[in-house]
């Protein structure tokens, strides 16, 4: 069977305010009794009802609310089904509903809704709701549902990215001018060289306690002849020592050859 139109409505914020202000009568309650079509409300409070100042004096317990109009839950037409309800009563589900009287004084239920936290921002609008400005109030929340959105899209979109090169400063004709000393460069194959510092002028290496690269390049000269003069000396050493070697071992033959001649010469004598 085709359900109730009453328990069939979606649960929006604008379709919650656009019943409101079609209903005589808007309650939140606890359902004591499911017939075939209607319900016997256990306890509840109300929001509205068609007299304002019976709304905190209005009695609730035991109130029958009809899902359609004609018949009641004892003729035999056939009653349309309302999957909104739990047939548990031990569960005591809370629910949202809105109803017009009719003029036999039944209840006839336009709305039926499970009662959520979220349903508290449409209770707080129901004590100031005031519906001959229902279209603009609508108009203004989904202005401001909209902005919201905006604003958490471009939060979200603030987060830390990867930072993307600048594209290089051109001059007046549209060519690029050469980047400054210091700063990566295109060698024009789309390929970029390695950074190379400047090196520092002669006062701010002075004051920075650096060497320019002419003083770079005389302090090494000077170290070089250093150790060019140090290699030479030791090669005179080395040389000098090894002619002194050379002499003191010609000395030595020559002697021990006089010394085998005169022993010689006293064997045969």
């Amino acid at each position: 069977n085709q359900s109730c139109s009453s328990c069939d409505q979606v649960d929006t914020f604008e379709n919650i305010l656009d019943h409101f202000c079609r209903s005589d009568y808007v309650f939140k309650v606890k359902v004591h009794a499911l017939g075939r079509n209607a319900l016997q409300v256990k306890r509840g409070k109300a929001f509205k009802v068609k007299s304002p100042q019976n709304v905190q004096n209005f009695p609730l317990n035991g109130l029958k609310l009809k899902l359609t109009d004609g018949g009641d839950e004892n003729n035999n037409e056939t009653p349309c089904p309302c999957n909104v309800l739990s047939q548990d009563r031990s569960l005591e589900k809370r629910y949202l509903v809105m109803a017009n009287r009719t003029s036999s004084g039944d209840y006839v239920l336009n709305l039926v809704l499970p009662w959520k936290k979220d349903k508290m921002r449409a209770k707080r609008m129901f004590h100031k709701l005031d519906c001959k400005t229902l279209g603009t109030r609508i108009r203004e929340r989904a202005r401001r549902e909209r902005t919201k959105m905006l604003t958490t899209q471009a939060a979200a979109g603030s987060s830390p990215q990867r930072h993307t090169r600048r594209p290089p400063p051109t001059n007046q004709n549209g060519f690029s001018t050469p980047a400054p000393s210091g700063r990566r460069r295109n060698n024009g194959n789309g390929q970029k060289n390695h950074r190379q510092k400047t090196p520092p002028t002669a006062p701010l290496a002075a004051k920075n306690g650096l060497r320019t690269s002419g003083q770079q390049h005389r302090q090494r000269k000077i170290e070089d002849e250093k150790l060019l003069a140090q290699h030479d000396r030791r090669n005179h050493h080395r040389h000098h020592h090894n002619q002194n070697g050379r002499k003191n071992r010609k000395n030595s033959a020559a002697k021990n050859g006089r010394q085998t001649n005169r022993s010689l010469e006293d064997t045969f004598l």
